[in-house]
């Protein structure tokens, strides 16, 4: 940084020098009227190294200005539908990457869907997942299904709930928890059908998450 500057550093400390030389008193003697042309001479120094050094402050702290990197804030957050035709629908940030993945069980191949999404996920960060049962498989007892994902997040590490409520969407039971995981309060959405275990996610900072949030309050079985 000192280096980018020295172009203002160097007029800077030259008009330091000539204040100094202008301010040294005279030594010796000096003939009749000579003293007053030392002292003309002493302020019309005086004057230029009080110059120099301003323009060089005024210019340095222009340039430091224009020079200090600015953190840039979080890109904006635009959401965009996630649909499957008859089967759900739900509204997550535009930025988001899917994957998929195979789980073997005693009842045959359960199958996951994931996508993760935010335009700012180091403070606020989206999942929406799902899980088929196996062909021919149904969720016998929701209820059930929901107290065991509780449980399974209380014995969590860095997992804590603090608080949870049975919801239904669209017919459907499902429970909304609040809790927190390694100290970020996270807030998450399971639904059970049939089928199909749906689980949404937020894990937000303390005061990251937007007020007119509409990912919980989007997800519809509507069309089932």
């Amino acid at each position: 940084m000192f280096i980018q500057h020295i172009d203002s550093v160097i007029p800077a400390a030259g008009g330091v020098a000539v204040i100094l030389a202008a301010l040294r008193p005279p030594t010796g003697w000096c003939p009749p009227g000579e003293e007053e042309r030392r002292n003309a001479r002493r302020r019309r120094l005086l004057r230029l190294g009080v110059m120099l050094v301003t323009v060089s402050v005024i210019y340095l702290s222009v340039s430091f200005r224009r020079t200090t990197p600015v953190k840039a804030g979080p890109p904006p957050q635009e959401w965009a539908p996630l649909i499957e035709g008859g089967r759900f629908s739900v509204l997550l940030p535009a930025l988001r990457t899917h994957s998929q993945s195979d789980e073997r069980s005693a009842l045959g191949l359960i199958r996951s869907h994931k996508w993760r999404a935010g335009a700012d996920p180091d403070n606020v960060a989206y999942v929406f997942r799902y899980k088929d049962l196996p062909s021919g498989s149904v969720y016998t007892d929701p209820v059930a299904t929901l107290d065991e994902m509780v449980k399974a997040l209380r014995q969590t590490p860095g997992s804590k709930v603090h608080r949870t409520e049975r919801i239904s969407v669209d017919g459907f039971p499902g429970i909304h928890i609040e809790g927190e995981l390694n100290g970020v309060p996270q807030e998450t959405r399971a639904v059970v059908t049939r089928t199909r275990l749906y689980i949404l996610v937020r894990a937000a900072k303390k005061g990251a998450a937007p007020a007119d949030d509409p990912f919980f309050d989007s997800f519809s079985l509507a069309g089932l």
